[in-house]
């Protein structure tokens, strides 16, 4: 647990740690029109949802969110905002595979050791894809703890996620800008 690392994935001309959800609808819209309009090539994963697509994107996050939210916090969790800033456990290669040579964008890398067990929550694959399905699971740090014991590795855990999700990823959600504020530093640019 003490090495695992969770990677936060967006364009490099995005500000760094900062969620859409938590602007007012009219400024959500916009800002979503000038970051497609700013980076979107062809059809790329991951920039299109700003773009035509970003009704629908707007309405299933914050049903997302809303979820999480109350899970979180029905399992004992203590967020200190609605809108969490998401991360990927040990990353999501198949983020990077999208969006190479697409689009410049950075890559976030915190330790999961640094945030406190009341500041963040997990889904097995993507919180916006679970969100509708029936085995969806909001799980805590000490959860995470138990099943990379049970699997053997993350790498193991992730490959289970694989085979029962269809995503090799697990999805961190910190509810505490405390807990990142001072690590926004540590982006790493790749890209083209």
């Amino acid at each position: 647990m003490n090495d695992l690392t969770l990677v936060n994935y967006r364009t490099a001309k995005c500000e760094p740690l900062k969620s859409i959800t938590r602007l007012p609808k009219r400024e959500a819209f916009a800002l979503a029109k000038k970051i497609y309009e700013e980076n979107h090539r062809d059809t790329m994963d991951g920039i299109k949802r700003f773009g035509d697509e970003f009704e629908f994107y707007y309405h299933q996050r914050s049903k997302t969110e809303k979820w999480l939210y109350e899970e979180f916090i029905a399992r004992g969790g203590k967020p200190k905002t609605k809108h969490p800033l998401y991360f990927f456990v040990h990353g999501w290669n198949a983020v990077e595979k999208a969006w190479e040579g697409k689009v410049e964008y950075a890559v976030t890398s915190i330790s999961l050791r640094e945030i406190d067990e009341c500041d963040v929550s997990f889904v097995f694959g993507d919180s916006m894809v679970m969100v509708d399905k029936p085995d969806r699971k909001i799980f805590l740090k000490n959860d995470l703890h138990k099943y990379i014991l049970s699997s053997g590795s993350i790498e193991k855990l992730l490959d289970n996620c694989f085979e029962k999700f269809n995503m090799r990823a697990i999805e961190a959600q910190i509810w505490s800008d405390e807990s990142v504020r001072s690590l926004s530093g540590l982006d790493r640019i790749r890209g083209y």
